[in-house]
């Protein structure tokens, strides 16, 4: 928690996660509000990593994905919340069609487009070992 002890700082970061997976955003804004006057806000001289500029940036960002950050009607409709499972799937792609050989990604630039995704929709049907 920028600007503060980890005993100071960890009481309010476990309020606001709990108020993001309920969906309560307004919660997590009052709290940057309370602190950002506590800090005061951003002067020019502040670097990038003064925790005056680390409250005002993330008071933007929750500003600005408020409607997006939607979590826990998300959870109840079954959606994930997180891009994990997407990641992970780049990874295991990424690894299957680049494998150990190297030369395979140049092989795969010089056939047609739709040999090539002929070849990645076997090469993703493999079971991961």
């Amino acid at each position: 928690m920028a600007g503060d002890t980890f005993a100071g700082g960890w009481p309010r970061y476990v309020v606001w996660i709990e108020a993001l997976w309920r969906g309560e955003v307004g919660t997590v804004l009052s709290g940057i509000e309370e602190r950002q006057q506590v800090l005061g806000m951003p002067e020019p001289t502040d670097g990038p990593t003064h925790p005056r500029m680390g409250r005002a940036e993330a008071r933007g960002y929750f500003e600005n994905q408020r409607e997006r950050m939607r979590y826990a009607e998300y959870r109840r409709a079954g959606l994930p919340i997180t891009t994990s499972h997407v990641e992970s799937t780049i990874k295991q792609m990424n690894h299957r069609v680049k494998g150990s050989r190297p030369f395979t990604v140049g092989l795969l630039s010089f056939l047609l487009p739709s040999l090539r995704l002929t070849i990645l929709l076997v090469i993703c049907q493999q079971p991961s070992g």
